[in-house]
């Protein structure tokens, strides 16, 4: 399995101090989605990997 496979992006922490505004929420909402998508697709990736099913 390659090592790419098993590397998940990190999650960003989310936006912290006095002055948040919607927008940072928003953007910090966006870059989770998309580092858990990554994750995901790859996992699904190493499990047809395992699995015997390369598709």
């Amino acid at each position: 399995i390659p090592q790419a496979l098993l590397t998940c992006p990190p999650i960003p922490d989310p936006p912290t101090g006095p002055d948040i505004t919607q927008a940072d929420v928003a953007r910090w909402a966006v870059e989770t989605a998309t580092a858990a998508r990554h994750c995901r697709r790859d996992l699904i990736a190493v499990r047809r990997l395992v699995n015997g099913r390369r598709e």
